[in-house]
């Protein structure tokens, strides 16, 4: 497991280690069946782990809900793939670090 959590120098994809992880607010949703669940906003602060940017501080809005079938809460250590987009400055998308390696492992 130590390797994993010092790897980011094998990938071309940004990676973004959590520094902290803040619960902005959260709301109860029913959707069209009648399912109840919360959804929350997360303001993620991390750091870039490597390529062009690496050691720059990025600021995240995350979302996720109880269920998060389609999402996932972030808590500090963790890590995330990322896309930078080019702007003045630094916008980050966050993708999930975690299906991505174990469906590289599935492959290997």
């Amino acid at each position: 497991m130590l390797f994993v959590k010092n790897d980011a120098f094998l990938y071309r994809q940004p990676i973004v280690r959590i520094d902290s992880a803040q619960l902005l607010h959260k709301n109860k949703i029913t959707d069209s069946f009648q399912n109840e669940d919360t959804s929350y906003n997360q303001k993620l602060v991390g750091t870039v782990l490597n390529g062009k940017y690496k050691n720059k501080k990025v600021t995240i809005n995350n979302s996720y809900s109880d269920s998060q079938a389609m999402d996932k809460k972030y808590k500090k250590g963790q890590q995330a793939f990322v896309i930078i987009h080019k702007n003045p400055n630094l916008n980050v998308t966050i993708k999930d670090y975690n299906v991505t390696f174990q469906l590289c492992l599935y492959y290997f």
